[in-house]
Order: C-alpha cells, then sequence, then structure tokens
C-alpha cells in the first residue's frame, strides 16, 4: 500500500509529463493504424490493377506478369542485402561518433575535481542525460542511417533494373 501511495504521489507530481508522454504514444499509435490501414487500400488497388493487366493480356500474360513480379521481389531481396551488408560496415563508425559527441568522461572528472561524487549535485543529473542521450540517440542514428541507405540504394537499384529490362536484359556497362 505504500508503494502504491508513491506511485500515485509520483503521477500527480509528474501529470504534464505523463499526459504529454500519452498523448505522444496515443498519435503514434493513431498514426500506425493510418498507415496499416493506407498501406492495405495500396495493396488491393495494386492487386485489383495487377488482375485487371493480366486479365487484359490473356493467359500468357499471367505467366509473364508472375515472372516479372518473382524477378523483381527477388532484386529487392538482393537490395536488402546489400544494404544489411552496408549498415554493418558503417555501425562502427557511428557508434564511434555517438560516444565521441556524448562522452561521459569530462563530466566525470569535472566532478572528481570538484570532489561533488558523493553528493546528489547536478553532475549526476548531467550524467543520468549523458546516458539517457546515448541510449536513444544511438538507438534513432541508427534508424536514420539505415533508412537513408535503403531508400538511396533502392533507388538506384530500381534505376538500374529499369535500364536494363529497357535494353533487353543486357548487363549496363559501368563507364
Amino acid at each position: 500500500e505504500r508503494k502504491a501511495m508513491g506511485l500515485v504521489r509520483w503521477l500527480w507530481r509528474h501529470k504534464r509529463s505523463v499526459a504529454v508522454v500519452s498523448v505522444a504514444a496515443a498519435g503514434a499509435y493513431t498514426a500506425y493504424r493510418l498507415w496499416r490501414r493506407g498501406r492495405s487500400l495500396e495493396e488491393l488497388l495494386l492487386e485489383q490493377l495487377l488482375g485487371a493487366a493480366a486479365a487484359d493480356g490473356g493467359g500468357g500474360g499471367a505467366a509473364a506478369t508472375r515472372r516479372s513480379e518473382e524477378r523483381l521481389h527477388e532484386h529487392f531481396r538482393v537490395t536488402q542485402r546489400e544494404c544489411d551488408a552496408l549498415l554493418e560496415r558503417h555501425v562502427a563508425a557511428l557508434r564511434a561518433q555517438v560516444q565521441s559527441q556524448l562522452d561521459p568522461k569530462p563530466v566525470r572528472a569535472r566532478m572528481r575535481a570538484e570532489g561533488s561524487e558523493a553528493d546528489g549535485s547536478g553532475g549526476w543529473r548531467e550524467l543520468k542525460v549523458l546516458g539517457f542521450a546515448r541510449a536513444v540517440g544511438s538507438v534513432y542514428v541508427l534508424a536514420l542511417l539505415a533508412l537513408r541507405l535503403r531508400v538511396r540504394l533502392n533507388i538506384v537499384a530500381r534505376h538500374y533494373l529499369a535500364e536494363r529490362e529497357a535494353s533487353g536484359g543486357e548487363p549496363l556497362s559501368r563507364a
């Protein structure tokens, strides 16, 4: 019962923060649900368009469309594997950069010099902020790097595939 009262007091003291986090979480969930609904509508429309195109082309058109889709899916899988390999190569440099930008050693050295390691001064608060910033920053930067690499590599790969198909399936020269 005592812990429950402590929790109630904590919630009352931090009601604004709790409200902001709750609204943000509800907004993110709503955006996700809307995105999923829009995505399913897009997939349904694409399926209907592909179905109509296959019906217009006759019996041979459906097989050609299926082969084309399979080639496209395989190309996408290869591109995603290449993205994963590129991401693995960049993670070490990314980690080193985040560590150098959010290094807690200067704060700890300052706390030692001031002799404030034992008391609950602002140094500990600064260390907590740095630790939280490193954790959140690492995840955020990794997600942004993955997004950037995947978008760029998929655009280039798709363009290459379209040019290759336009030239009759011959590999393009790398001039």
